[in-house]
C-alpha cells in the first residue's frame, strides 16, 4: 500500500479503544483522506448515518488497512469481540 501522496498533507493521528460501545472519529478540519488499520480484532463500520452493529457493517479484519475517502465524521465504528484498537491518520 502506498504511504506517501505529495497531494496530501498529514493532519493527525487517533488511536481509538474501548469499541464495544459505537465510536466515531475526532476529524481535524481540513481533512479529505483518513487511512485506517484495525488491531487485534475486527472491527465494523458505517457512514451512513445509521450505527453498525457486532453483525451488521462493513467488516475491517485485524491486520487489514485502508484508505477512506468521503466524509469522515460520518464514520462509525464497533468491535466484533472485545479487545479491538483501531488506528486513523488523517491527511488533508
Amino acid at each position: 500500500m502506498q504511504t506517501s501522496d505529495a497531494s496530501l498533507n498529514p493532519k493527525g493521528y487517533q488511536r481509538i479503544t474501548g469499541l464495544s460501545t459505537v465510536k466515531s472519529l475526532t476529524v481535524p478540519g481540513g481533512v479529505r483522506t483518513v487511512m485506517l488499520k484495525c488491531e487485534t480484532q475486527p472491527v465494523r463500520w458505517r457512514d451512513d448515518g445509521t450505527d453498525p452493529t457486532t453483525t451488521d457493517g462493513f467488516l475491517l479484519d485485524a491486520g487489514e488497512e485502508f484508505m477512506y475517502t468521503g466524509k469522515p465524521q460520518k464514520l462509525r465504528f464497533i468491535e466484533t469481540v472485545p479487545g479491538s484498537v483501531l488506528h486513523a491518520n488523517f491527511y488533508g
